[in-house]
């Protein structure tokens, strides 16, 4: 199995959210990928519509890979200190998270989670919201830590998210070692696929 690594965001940067209670509060540039239904807050992902409760924090990105060209989820562990509330913006707090390397076996923090592997190669996670897939050496297993409710709050991070980027590798008490595309280009670029498989 891959190595584990701490991984986190820069402390304070602004994050594409808003929180939904009513139509008003839909901006306009977001309104043809947010939509309110039978009182409930209908999101364009890229997994799909999903509908999600009124009062709902919101992330969002601009993606080819929806119909509105905008990429919308439900972002949970807003009330356990996961993102910071000023004035209606967002700002992302200083919360460390275990990632590992998308490779042949799951993390043990994955033991007992809803995870499938594809025929491909790939692996797909359903959580709450809908479901991730990644491929080996293209992104990373990423504990976030525990829901309010106490499920286990898991994901795949690929490469190809615009929120990569966002993300710096650090030691557990938070220290920046490097962004996370350097390191990840320093320690597995010269590895093929293949090459993860196998290990």
């Amino acid at each position: 199995m891959e190595k584990e690594i701490y991984i986190r965001k820069k402390f304070g940067k602004k994050k594409p959210a808003v929180r939904i209670n009513k139509a008003e509060d839909i901006p306009e540039e977001l309104r043809k990928a947010i939509k309110i239904v039978d009182g409930m807050i209908e999101l364009d992902c890229t997994e799909g519509d999903e509908l999600v409760p009124l009062g709902s924090v919101i992330g969002y990105e601009y993606s080819p890979n929806t119909e509105s060209g905008i990429n919308t989820w439900k972002i949970d562990n807003v009330d356990n200190l996961f993102l910071i509330e000023e004035n209606g913006e967002f700002f992302t707090n200083d919360t460390i998270n275990k990632a590992v390397m998308i490779g042949n076996e799951l993390p043990d923090f994955l033991k007992g989670e809803n995870i499938t592997r594809n025929e491909d190669g790939s692996w797909t996670l359903k959580t709450d919201w809908g479901e991730s897939t990644g491929y080996p050496g293209e992104g990373y297993f990423v504990l976030y830590g525990t829901k309010d409710y106490g499920k286990t709050n898991v994901n795949i991070l690929t490469n190809s998210e615009p929120s990569f980027d966002e993300y710096y590798v650090c030691d557990a008490d938070g220290n920046i070692i490097d962004g996370l595309s350097n390191w990840t280009l320093e320690h597995y670029g010269k590895e093929s696929v293949d090459d993860i498989l196998n290990k």
